[in-house]
């Protein structure tokens, strides 16, 4: 799609920038895309290593930090990945406009703020 005026169109963009997504749209879209597979590699190592350092005992007692019971060190956790999880698939309605969803591509001009 050819825009005759696109140079107009960038530099009034350039002169008052509006935010084309919300934050917590981005926030999810970013979690969605590149975090929770990284987090999610980080937290299978950190259950081998707890689960495999010490096999002759319980889990739980390899899971603590200095003098933070593993318990607490392990509910922490586990709070820490549901939380990130239901940032990221909680369900709300899409703002972003433009080149990744779906509608008119010269609707990126205007702003819902």
């Amino acid at each position: 799609m050819e825009s005759r005026d696109w140079r107009v169109d960038l530099s009034l963009d350039y002169r008052h920038p509006t935010l084309k997504v919300s934050y917590a749209e981005a926030v999810a879209n970013r979690l969605k895309r590149v975090y929770l597979a990284l987090l999610g590699v980080l937290l299978v190592a950190w259950v081998f290593r707890i689960s495999s350092v010490t096999p002759r005992q319980d889990w739980l007692p390899a899971a603590g930090i200095c003098r933070l019971p593993g318990s607490i060190v392990v509910a922490v956790v586990g709070m820490f990945h549901v939380a990130l999880l239901t940032v990221a698939f909680w369900p709300r309605e899409r703002h972003a406009k433009g080149e990744f969803r779906e509608g008119d591509t010269d609707d990126w001009k205007e702003s819902d703020q």
